[in-house]
């Protein structure tokens, strides 16, 4: 399941109208909504609404280097899971498999990259809630 989230993590920006912390927050609502890519969160007794409330301000408070490249990261693995009718394990398959080929670009392997290192950052936000008894410690 870490997996999962770490998947979904990679989703959590898109375009959709309000502010920065709105957008964020609501299509990682959409995102996480999922089972098999919340199933961590609510397993948690976590609400998809308050760890995405409170991933979006974690995320928006990371330096701008940081942020540019989670927002980057994101947005790639968005169009991957929109290329693979929503499913985020598809679209992780083709990431993992592009970044392990032979013939492996730098940006096929930086991509894996970044979304792992996303991966294990909300990973982290989840722990880091379950100890401050479900609430976003930031």
């Amino acid at each position: 399941m870490r997996r999962s989230i770490g998947i979904a993590a990679l989703f959590v920006l898109t375009g959709c109208g309000g502010s920065p912390e709105v957008k964020l927050a609501a299509t990682c609502n959409a995102v996480m909504g999922d089972p098999e890519v919340g199933g961590d969160i609510t397993d948690a007794n976590i609400s998809i609404e308050a760890y995405c409330g409170c991933a979006a301000t974690t995320l928006l408070a990371l330096p701008d280097d940081e942020r540019g490249g989670v927002i980057s990261t994101l947005e790639t693995m968005e169009q991957m899971m929109q290329n693979h009718e929503g499913s985020a394990e598809a679209a992780f398959r083709e990431l993992s498999k592009a970044a392990r080929a032979e013939d492996a670009t730098p940006e096929a392997i930086e991509a894996y990259e970044a979304m792992d290192a996303l991966g294990q950052r909300l990973d982290d936000l989840l722990e880091e809630m379950r100890d401050a008894d479900r609430t976003c410690p930031s």
